[in-house]
């Protein structure tokens, strides 16, 4: 990864991701890649710190920055590592629900957690206020895949019924659904 060539740093990224968890010593330098210009580093290293799993929690921080990048791509595979680190990453997908730039995103992570992000049901509840429908959507996906044992999330679900929104209504109603599932 400390290598000139671009494609040699791309491959090296790669071949740590494969190597998976055992791949911990690499931890700065695939986090510090998530920094460089080059679209297919930055990808390579997301993608390379999803491998890793729980042991990339160290790279917290930067995978959340890496939330905002303009590339999806980076994007994704920031998200898929957020959930393979496991629950050590919540607390700060809960705090991220708070910011509008990250909320989406963040519910994104959460749900993929399952039951572990339990405790994000108060703050995904908040977040239903947002104003951009998409958004409120995905929270609602959220709150079907880690809130059924939550009055709250009951409630809030039932709420949703009544949005402006028909999608947002839908949506609603899904989760409503995987609510008598359980």
């Amino acid at each position: 990864l400390k290598a000139s060539a671009p494609n040699l740093r791309i491959h090296a990224a790669h071949a740590l991701g494969k190597i998976g968890p055992s791949a911990k010593a690499a931890l700065p330098e695939l986090t510090n890649a998530l920094k460089e210009q080059d679209a297919q580093l930055r990808r390579a290293a997301a993608k390379a710190l999803a491998q890793l799993g729980a042991e990339a929690e160290g790279a917290i921080p930067a995978l959340f920055e890496a939330l905002q990048d303009s590339d999806p791509v980076v994007v994704s595979y920031s998200v898929e590592a957020l959930v393979e680190i496991g629950p050590p990453a919540v607390p700060r997908l809960v705090e991220a629900l708070k910011d509008a730039k990250l909320r989406y995103w963040a519910a994104v992570a959460l749900a993929q957690s399952g039951p572990e992000a339990q405790a994000a049901v108060p703050a995904l509840i908040e977040a239903l206020k947002d104003e951009d429908a998409v958004v409120r959507r995905e929270i609602l996906l959220c709150l079907g895949a880690v809130g059924a044992d939550d009055p709250a999330a009951l409630q809030a679900a039932q709420m949703a019924l009544k949005d402006p929104d028909a999608s947002v209504r839908r949506c609603a109603a899904h989760c409503l659904a995987r609510f008598g599932t359980r």
